[in-house]
């Protein structure tokens, strides 16, 4: 597809080459390395200060968390480095301030650029604006292993027993629904949103062991098809390459940068290598040697060259360092005449010879591509652990084998949504119950029955200054930051609920161990949780784990971690006057954080919350609480600073409640509009669902009964409203924005054969009305960010 020619553009993270004097020239910026270094300094340095002004959150990686901000000091950045990318890509028929001009502005609206471009520049122009306004904010937002990321080993082990599994959810970064909690079949349907974001899930996490192995055989193909001495071919290059990024050589190398420059006439500075005076060692000490190696289960790298050098004839030579020479002549001067001694030497020097260096594991050369042995374990788990997380290996692996057999996709698909089950087409009565209900429910399911004073009450309690006492990390935190704090508080806390994800990088069980002796002497075990909720507990004493059932530990002589994906409908006992730590992070919402806090069943009837809030959140909700009740940010904090401090900390608590709220506002407004257009079609959906029924039952009669009057029945045309058409291409046109109520009529006259019922129209109606109180955008201007980025497009297998 189009959109998946970005596969192949840099990571996002590198700075663009300066504006040239001639700026206004038909000439390609310059693009020296130079340039480019200098700008990868202007990015650092801006990437710097959006932390330094709480923009960015640098833990556990970056994360944007002011678009406001990336608007105006990151994307001009970031647009003169994509556009580097396009004159490497055949973008010259335009000046670069044009060219920026549509890269910063949303793409090519000038009729004169558009007449100087080719239909593929107009295009690659609209992609990159489509990246820079939209996409890339989008997820630069998310949080690797909490949002988004890609699946463990061991979970596609699992899925594929459970034929769950297909090839794009193998490769392509996966929907979380929380922290390490991957979507047991959800993936990212829109093309660009899974490349970006499994770009950045490789580089964050690296490849995984199966990642590695398939990359290293396609290496040898790849290396085998070349022509040339085996060091010269453009693979072994590549490898070399990777090989000196990483801080290590390759074999051989050094040999063949001294021929290059004997042929040139130069020199080369020789290290303490080996020396040009050759031993010979026989077979039966190098074997020997092999087998005292060998002997203690030594399973390492240097044990299998070993190995492969007791093979050698006896006439081999063996280059000896000179330091071991040094030694060995040590030996015969003082006449000890131990032989052991001496040979111990010339088998470390000949596999120190084997492998480059002199003993130390560190200091090893790598060998050649041709020359690795794919089926030596340890030496490829070496390998593995050195390149996994190399830029440029994951660079190769996604563009040579990931995006190749995974951006493809069909023209159209079945879809199907919740409107489906709650409504009437499948099931004639229905009934749920939710502990959080909302309003976003299929029509025909009526009204939700909410409890009323419910929402009043937990307000009222997670507002008490007696029940939650908020607290700010330092500006320096970092994950065992927060977990001393919290290990540390005084007096001491019975639970940590991670409902803001700020606890990543560990597993549960991590997070158990590293509690475990930071806790008061009191606490005789941690409590945690299991993939599928199980309890577990570790035990002080004894370091053992078992279940939480079957220990007799009470409450109070427990610590509990609730991580982010298990604060909701997770019970576990605490005494009656238990502190729990809760967490707040930039995407929370007020009906997960009230989910989080009543965890504690006996919150504001003894048991109290601390809560902890990073300098970059608390900057986040201070300014939107704010805009919220009118005010200006600066504006609020002299309100604050104007009470006295229980009444100020009332306040605070209250716009921690606004700021959840608002968050949850946005995220409804979203859903709201994507309810609407599921709503309405699911009116003609239903009546495709009767007529497939009918035609089910009178397949095969010559005669089948119509859609309408003068609308014959083929069984194709009610079909055809299941199908979703798919359409990828990129436009070389302006993107328009498109009212939520003229796209819903414009699809409802395209089926109107399906709507003959005047309930149908009444439904279509009521929809329309709804969204007519709704603020869907400026109808006619530029398209505000796309729902369909928000959306993630989470497709179901």
């Amino acid at each position: 597809s189009a959109a998946s020619a970005t596969a192949g553009a840099p990571v996002p993270g590198f700075a663009p080459a300066p504006q040239p004097p001639g700026h206004g020239a038909r000439a390609a910026a310059p693009t020296s390395a130079e340039a480019e270094r200098e700008l990868l300094a202007q990015l650092r340095a801006t990437c710097d200060a959006g932390v330094a002004a709480n923009m960015m959150q640098p833990v556990p990686h970056f994360a944007l968390l002011s678009e406001e901000w990336y608007h105006s000091a990151l994307k001009p950045i970031m647009a003169h480095w994509l556009l580097i990318w396009l004159r490497r890509n055949g973008l010259h028929d335009v000046t670069d301030e044009a060219a920026l001009r549509c890269l910063n502005q949303g793409g090519v609206e000038d009729a004169t650029v558009q007449s100087a471009l080719s239909d593929r520049q107009v295009k690659m122009l609209n992609l990159g604006a489509d990246w820079l306004s939209f996409l890339l904010p989008h997820v630069l937002k998310k949080i690797s292993r909490v949002h988004f990321g890609l699946l463990s080993v061991q979970e596609m082990i699992t899925m594929q027993r459970d034929f769950a599994l297909p090839r794009s959810r193998r490769y392509l970064a996966v929907p979380f629904v929380g922290k390490d909690t991957p979507s047991p079949s959800s993936e990212y349907a829109h093309p660009d949103v899974a490349i970006g974001l499994s770009i950045l899930s490789y580089r964050y996490e690296g490849l995984r062991a199966p990642d590695f192995g398939a990359m290293i055989q396609n290496l040898r193909h790849m290396l085998e098809s070349e022509l040339g001495a085996e060091l010269k071919r453009p693979t072994a290059v590549m490898w070399i390459e990777w090989i000196e990024a990483a801080g290590r050589r390759v074999r051989g190398t050094r040999t063949a940068q001294r021929r290059e420059a004997a042929k040139k006439g130069g020199l080369v500075e020789e290290d303490d290598g080996p020396s040009l005076r050759h031993q010979h060692t026989s077979g039966s000490e190098l074997s020997s040697s092999s087998t005292l190696a060998s002997s203690g289960g030594e399973s390492t790298p240097r044990s299998a060259a070993v190995r492969r050098l007791a093979n050698c004839t006896a006439t081999s030579p063996v280059p000896v360092p000179r330091s071991v020479e040094r030694a060995t002549a040590a030996v015969a001067a003082n006449g000890s005449g131990d032989a052991a001694a001496v040979a111990g030497m010339m088998i470390d020097a000949a596999v120190a010879h084997a492998l480059g260096g002199d003993g130390d594991p560190s200091a090893w050369d790598i060998l050649p591509l041709h020359l690795l042995d794919l089926h030596d374990i340890d030496y490829m788990q070496m390998l593995f652990q050195l390149l996994r997380r190399q830029p440029a290996v994951v660079r190769f692996y996604l563009d040579n084998l990931v995006f190749p057999e995974t951006t493809a996709h069909q023209r159209a698909k079945l879809s199907a949504n919740g409107q489906d089950l709650g409504g009437e087409m499948l099931f004639a009565r229905r009934i749920a119950f939710s502990g959080t209900p909302s309003s976003l429910l299929p029509l025909e399911m009526g009204q939700c029955i909410h409890s009323m004073g419910d929402d009043a009450k937990m307000l009222r309690t997670l507002t008490d200054p007696a029940v939650v006492t908020p607290a700010s990390l330092p500006a320096s935190w970092d994950v065992p930051g927060v977990l001393e704090a919290v290990a540390s508080l005084r007096p001491p806390a019975h639970a940590l609920i991670d409902c803001g994800a700020l606890v990543t990088g560990m597993n549960n069980r991590e997070v158990a161990a590293y509690l475990l002796h930071r806790l008061p002497a009191h606490h005789e075990g941690v409590v945690y949780l299991e993939s599928g909720g199980h309890k577990k507990i570790m035990l002080r004493a004894t370091g053992a784990v078992m279940d939480l059932e079957r220990c007799g530990t009470p409450p109070e002589k427990r610590f509990s971690f609730y991580d982010q994906v298990h604060t909701t409908g997770m019970d576990i006992p605490q005494p009656p006057n238990a502190i729990a730590v809760l967490t707040l992070g930039k995407d929370l919402t007020f009906r997960d954080y009230a989910q989080a806090a009543y965890r504690m069943r006996g919150i504001g009837k003894g048991q109290t919350v601390r809560l902890f809030v990073t300098p970059q959140v608390g900057q986040l909700l201070a300014k939107e609480s704010a805009l919220g009740r009118g005010v200006a940010p600066d504006g609020r904090r002299a309100q604050l600073a104007a009470l006295s401090p229980a009444e100020r900390t009332r306040a605070g608590l209250q716009d921690v409640a606004a700021w959840l709220m608002i968050n949850s506002m946005k995220t409804e407004k979203i859903q709201f509009e994507l309810w609407c257009t599921q709503c309405a079609t699911n009116v003609w959906r239903k009546r495709a669902m009767s007529h497939l029924r009918e035609a089910r039952k009178e397949f095969g009669e010559k005669k089948m009964t119509a859609l309408a009057p003068g609308v014959p029945h083929t069984g194709r045309h009610s079909l055809d409203v299941f199908r979703e058409r798919v359409v990828r291409d990129v436009s070389n046109s302006v993107p328009r924005y498109v009212d939520p109520r003229a796209e819903i009529t414009s699809v409802a006259n395209s089926h109107s054969a399906l709507l003959g019922d005047a309930g149908d129209l009444k439904a279509l109606e009521r929809i329309q009305a709804l969204l007519a109180g709704h603020d869907g955008g400026v109808a006619g201007g530029k398209r505000a960010e796309p729902a369909a980025f928000e959306q993630e497009q989470e497709q179901e297998q």
